[in-house]
């Protein structure tokens, strides 16, 4: 049956696990961070936003740049009484706006709030690619540390069937004692096929993350600083650090410029225009070149413009109730990370007083089982008991280093700096 269950471990980790990179390699969370920012898809696509952005901010302003066109024609005429002919011309063509009525100045800085909602989107993208890493690395990490809880089980099981299997050979135990192990003894391999599988999708889940297969050894990311502050103040830093709400704040002033630039369709446009014109044939009446300065003031336009603003402004209301909502959703998450790191730093004192406790009555109820004074089930129920403390222990350590990096994040102060990490790999804007 063993041998059976072995054979299950090793085809799960056949199915659930990755293409191993170089064995000697070591994954440092600095080379994952950065290759997760080389290959993450909301990373490229915030990018493009940045890019989008800074060549929009160009582009409103050409309309403040003369254009020259260039043209030529060719036409044959036909009449029933006289001669055929033909004539050609070309031409050139310069188009030069004087004013237009302040609206390009307006699209320049709404264009200006585009490339600082974008900075922030990508800042707040990378922030977020950050915890990523950090999380997927410390739950391989936790799944190793499960397998070798698991493994540490087995092999106290593995002594302890071997006793009770002594003494019953003696007559000193009853069979029952060497069932009891056996059904311990399966109940702790099942459990570590069940390790093996979260290690296995734990690794997959990092591989996806910086699509790379992943080392056999993981540093451990180090332990961030949390400041010890009250609720009001981590959520002033919050409000004031988080890239999202500062996105956020952009996007309303873009909303804002929207609706001036629409409100701006009532105002004048004086353009200046030139052309000149040479002809194969001398055309009567046509002049070879014009100048002319034009002036455009649409006093009413159907209402259109009227209609226009008001969408333009109701777009800003509903931007700015966006923006509440954003706060909202945002505070309450800095409440909860900060609840959460709370309950695991106040349990951290009777996690570590439950794994000394189970490991005392672990060697108390093994020496009274050698002494002949205790019973098998009691030995295998304190060994349950000391591998579950092991767990919780573990698990307790990992969720509160995540905890602290989680609430970092949430506040927006979550930067590769606090990691020990530089700028220059690829974590902020250059």
């Amino acid at each position: 049956m063993r041998s059976g269950r072995i054979t299950i471990s090793i085809l799960l980790l056949l199915f659930f696990g990755i293409p191993r990179a170089d064995a000697d390699s070591v994954l440092t969370m600095e080379e994952a961070f950065r290759l997760a920012l080389q290959a993450n898809e909301q990373i490229q696509i915030a990018e493009q936003d940045l890019v989008q952005g800074r060549l929009l901010t160009k582009r409103v302003i050409t309309i403040l740049i003369p254009r020259l066109t260039a043209d030529a024609s060719w036409e044959k005429f036909y009449y029933p009484d006289n001669p055929n002919f033909d004539t050609g011309r070309w031409g050139l063509k310069l188009d030069q706006t004087l004013f237009a009525g302040g609206r390009v100045w307006i699209a320049r800085k709404g264009a200006l709030y585009t490339v600082k909602a974008a900075e922030y989107g990508l800042s707040f993208a990378r922030e977020t690619v950050l915890l990523q890493v950090l999380s997927r690395m410390y739950n391989i990490l936790l799944a190793r540390k499960v397998i070798e809880i698991d493994l540490d089980r087995i092999d106290r099981v593995k002594e302890q069937m071997r006793s009770a299997q002594a003494r019953f050979d003696v007559g000193e135990s009853p069979v029952t004692d060497i069932l009891s192990a056996r059904v311990q003894l399966s109940n702790a391999e099942l459990s570590l096929v069940e390790s093996q599988k979260d290690l296995a999708l734990a690794r997959r889940r990092l591989q996806d993350l910086i699509e790379m297969p992943v080392p056999d050894t993981i540093s451990t990311p180090p332990d961030v600083d949390v400041p010890q502050l009250d609720i009001i103040n981590l959520n002033r830093i919050a409000v004031n650090d988080r890239s999202d709400l500062a996105q956020g704040r952009e996007l309303v002033r873009i909303s804002e410029q929207e609706a001036k630039l629409a409100s701006a369709g009532r105002r004048p446009d004086l353009k200046l225009r030139g052309t000149y014109d040479d002809y194969t044939e001398d055309v009567p009446f046509v002049p070879d070149s014009t100048l002319s300065l034009t002036l455009s003031w649409p006093f009413f336009q159907g209402g259109q413009v009227s209609l226009d603003s008001r969408e333009a402004y109701s777009r800003v209301r509903q931007a700015e109730e966006g923006y509440s909502l954003q706060v909202k959703n945002a505070l309450y998450q800095v409440e909860e990370a900060m609840r959460k790191l709370e309950a695991l730093e106040a349990q951290k004192d009777l996690v570590k007083a439950s794994l000394e406790n189970a490991r005392e009555n672990f060697r108390l109820q093994r020496l009274r089982f050698d002494l002949g004074d205790g019973t098998s089930l009691d030995t295998l129920a304190a060994q349950l008991t000391l591998t579950e403390a092991e767990n919780l222990d573990v698990t307790h350590k990992y969720q509160t280093r995540l905890a602290r990096a989680g609430l970092l994040y949430f506040i927006g102060q979550l930067k590769p700096d606090a990691l020990g990490m530089s700028y220059g790999m690829g974590g902020e804007s250059q």
